[in-house]
């Protein structure tokens, strides 16, 4: 009985903790946009010629390697994320012919493409390549993890988050989704342990 009761306590306190970490990244969120809102929309002079001369290189050769990434570079950055995904994986597929290609580099880029389009499959396939050419990095761990948990693989969520984690210990998203995927494993004390931590930041 005491158990029982202990477990109804912990799920109690893990749903309190998961709502108020929702509404703190929430809040977070809503800072980024507010500030991304007030920059300056226009391209600028030097990415406008960049664009134009990576165009007109494509015209005399399509698969110009150096052209492609130029455009696949500023699309990413401006959050043109269709035209971005599309031109990192033409670079995916000629990457064995050329080696000035960075392979990692432009799996990864197509992966986060992929998720902001909500392409989640594509974005899966390609962090699981991306993770055999670089074990080691933030963004494919945290990534990964977070799309593994989205497939409720809840063990496997928690090895990439933990390993997002040592990477990053002061990136709240990894804290937020180790803390449900733990929670999702019944490892409870865990899991209160990371959500403590998103709600107090």
């Amino acid at each position: 009985m005491a158990t029982t009761i202990l477990i109804f306590a912990l799920l109690a306190i893990i749903v309190f903790l998961l709502v108020v970490s929702s509404v703190v990244l929430k809040r977070m969120d809503g800072d980024k946009d507010k500030k991304k809102g007030n920059k300056k929309k226009k391209r600028h002079k030097d990415t406008e010629t960049l664009m134009r001369e990576a165009k007109k290189k494509l015209t005399s050769n399509p698969k110009d390697p150096e052209a492609l990434m130029t455009i696949a570079e500023i699309y990413f950055s401006e959050g043109s994320w269709e035209t971005a995904f599309r031109t990192y994986n033409m670079l995916i597929e000629l990457s064995p012919s050329y080696s000035e290609i960075p392979e990692f580099l432009v799996t990864l880029r197509s992966a986060l493409a992929a998720i902001k389009l909500g392409k989640l499959e594509d974005a899966y396939k390609n962090l699981v390549v991306a993770r055999t050419l670089q074990m080691d990095h933030f963004e494919v761990n945290f990534n990964l993890g977070f799309l593994e948990f989205k497939r409720k693989n809840y063990e496997k969520a928690i090895i990439l988050l933990k390993a997002a984690e040592s990477q990053d210990p002061e990136h709240l998203d990894t804290k937020r989704y180790l803390g449900q995927a733990f929670a999702k494993a019944k490892k409870y004390k865990d899991a209160i342990s990371r959500l403590n931590k998103v709600v107090d930041a």
